[in-house]
């Protein structure tokens, strides 16, 4: 583990550096432990989802994940940057979302 890089409702999110290959990659990791058979198979439900998507330039790409002392970890492609820098506070046109939406 390097640093955290974010927290979301569920998880945080780690930048962390793979010793095996070198390589930086982003870790999820739940913020809750998962005890339960329901919440375990939930969380992976969104492992399954990511793990469907395949490669696209613009989602983010999908390596491992396990369970480990009850907390899911998703290992996923380190992006160079969020898109919370490009936010703006103007809302986004029509054409915006629908050209984000195509892709």
């Amino acid at each position: 583990e390097i640093e955290r890089i974010g927290t979301g409702n569920f998880s945080y999110v780690f930048k962390v550096l793979k010793r095996i290959d070198g390589c930086m990659y982003a870790v999820k990791r739940s913020i809750k432990k998962l005890y339960q058979d329901t919440e375990r198979k939930k969380a992976l439900m969104e492992v399954q989802a990511l793990a469907a998507l395949g490669y696209h330039d613009n989602i983010v790409g999908y390596n491992t994940s396990w369970f480990e002392n009850e907390y899911l970890y998703i290992q996923m492609e380190l992006c160079d940057h969020s898109l919370i820098i490009n936010h703006s506070s103007r809302p986004c046109a029509e054409d915006e979302v629908l050209e984000a939406l195509h892709q």
